[in-house]
């Protein structure tokens, strides 16, 4: 699930970079960027929740299992630190080059 909101947040970046505005939707920015990102979970077919909010900030959110582990770092990994439950995490699209 962290890989799957980590990939939806590297197409926002991108998207925002193309649009310079936030799509409506996972369902606008898995077509509008081309990009292979997964907006469902692969487990329970529950979508991920996309949201934006005021000009570049956007709210993602999960249901997560567990607890977030050790095993479970890799880059930009203590942001998507998480609890058992719904999770929601909040970011800044980025232009990217």
């Amino acid at each position: 699930r962290v890989q799957d909101l980590s990939g939806i947040a590297r197409a926002a970046d991108v998207y925002w970079t193309r649009n310079m505005r936030l799509p409506a939707s996972l369902e606008t920015l898995q077509t509008e960027t081309g990009a292979n990102i997964t907006i469902a979970d692969p487990a329970t077919g529950t979508a991920y929740e996309f949201r934006p909010l005021e000009g570049e900030q956007y709210e993602l959110c999960a249901v997560f299992n567990g607890e977030s582990r050790d095993s479970d770092r890799g880059v930009d990994a203590g942001f998507w630190s998480h609890r058992a439950g719904r999770q929601c995490f909040q970011r800044a699209a980025e232009s990217v080059r």
